[in-house]
């Protein structure tokens, strides 16, 4: 059973066995190990200014010659004997050491945790120093905690205005509160480039968490809700891979598409904007409609495809907003289901489709085969199936092969909703004739 007690760090011996290194028995080899290889002197200088912290405590054992060995805590003990006893640091160190020693706050004693013996203080070890382990062990901070962190100590962080911005979306309803930690790192990018901030009308720099904007609070809101849709969006133009070039092309796209803001206003903080002489309400969060989304796929299509011809048009579809070009992208998802019909009948039947085959035949043999096919399939994907029962039944539906005939010859000039809403019925279904294909 562990005990909790007080010694003299002196008094310890580093742990000969540590995972840090492989085994080494002198303790003076453990000291040159350690410091030229794990940041001892930065760890030194800490615990000079700071003195050790208060949350941690050093977990040992007693040896068969009723010595303490330090099992869990050898960096913050080398650190501390050696600003107890400059002497002992290896060749090159000892003047460092002995700097530090002046005005330090290194303590003479510690608090440790005697185990009885190695295996009882391995589980505590293990929850340290493994990673979360589903919870059980210590969970790092993700990007936004840090920088929450960070923003409460008034320390700079190069993600305080993305963070910021991202917390602004949320409470307007333009992105859900889950998907921050996902963009941070991106949006961040982005506002750090001073161009890119300027177009936006924010004066703030990227480490402030306080956004000051020189446009008016309306024209501000206005571009950041594009910037979150394109940013959320799989496939879309604001994405994590681009350079200073991509962040002021996509800045000069907003701007020649009437969305960047152009009234110019005193620069004042978000908080304190007024409008027409009136305060500035808070805004009350929207309840987003996800078929008013400005891509046509939420989130992909989460599957592999070969096919080379297939994998660029899905590619197409991604990138172009159906908000903006529903004819294009409704003549993309013709050419893409009429040739995943065509593929998976091929694959099924080892025959490809006569050419001059009606897409609506086609489909109607599609639907066969799934259901001859003995596959289990989901409730999702059985929804799914019903929904292209119908696409094949109703000439009227909004993705039957009709439909997409119409909008080819301009017969139908598609909303994008209606599009948006009828894909998703048929999504899990097309997924998983994707998933055979392959």
């Amino acid at each position: 059973m562990s005990v909790q007690t007080r010694l003299n760090v002196l008094d310890l011996y580093l742990d000969t066995e540590n995972p840090r290194h492989e085994i080494i028995r002198d303790q003076e080899q453990i000291i040159e190990h350690l410091i030229k290889n794990e940041k001892i002197t930065t760890l030194a200088r800490d615990i000079a200014e700071n003195g050790q912290s208060p949350l941690d405590r050093i977990g040992v054992i007693k040896d068969d010659k009723g010595r303490y060995v330090v099992v869990e805590g050898n960096r913050r003990v080398c650190a501390t004997i050696l600003l107890n006893d400059p002497a002992r640091s290896p060749s090159g160190y000892k003047k460092y050491f002995d700097r530090l020693v002046h005005n330090s706050n290194a303590p003479s004693e510690v608090d440790v945790v005697l185990f009885d013996d190695r295996q009882e203080a391995d589980i505590w070890v293990e929850r340290r120093h493994e990673g979360s382990q589903e919870g059980k062990g210590t969970q790092q901070w993700d990007a936004n905690q840090k920088t929450r962190h960070n923003t409460r100590r008034n320390k700079a962080d190069s993600n305080a205005l993305a963070l910021s911005v991202l917390d602004y979306a949320v409470s307007h309803g333009f992105i859900d509160k889950s998907d921050n930690e996902r963009v941070l790192t991106t949006a961040s990018r982005y506002l750090g480039n001073p161009y890119f901030r300027k177009t936006l009308g924010i004066a703030s720099k990227r480490s402030e968490s306080d956004i000051v904007l020189e446009v008016p609070e309306n024209e501000f809101e206005q571009v950041i809700e594009r910037f979150i849709s394109d940013l959320v969006a799989e496939g879309g133009p604001v994405h994590s891979r681009t350079n200073k070039e991509d962040w002021e092309n996509y800045s000069k796209q907003l701007v020649s598409n009437g969305i960047a803001p152009r009234t110019k206003i005193k620069p004042k903080k978000l908080t304190e904007i007024e409008q027409k002489g009136k305060p500035l309400k808070s805004s009350k969060k929207r309840t987003m409609d996800p078929s008013n989304r400005p891509y046509l796929f939420k989130n992909g299509l989460g599957v592999s495809i070969k096919n080379t011809i297939l994998a660029r048009v899905y590619n197409d579809i991604k990138k172009l907003r159906i908000d903006e070009h529903p004819l294009a992208v409704t003549l993309l998802v013709r050419a893409f289901l009429e040739n995943i019909y065509i593929l998976y009948v091929e694959k099924a039947t080892g025959i490809a489709p006569s050419a001059g085959s009606k897409t609506h035949m086609i489909l109607g043999d599609v639907i066969k085969q799934i259901e001859s096919s003995g596959k289990s399939l989901t409730k999702g994907q059985k929804n799914s199936l019903a929904a292209l029962k119908q696409i094949q039944s109703d000439s009227d539906k909004t993705l039957s092969p009709k439909s997409l005939g119409a909008n080819a010859h301009a017969g139908i000039y598609p909303e994008h909703k209606p599009v948006t809403i009828a894909w998703d019925n048929i999504e899990n279904i097309v997924v998983f004739l994707l998933e055979e294909i392959s």
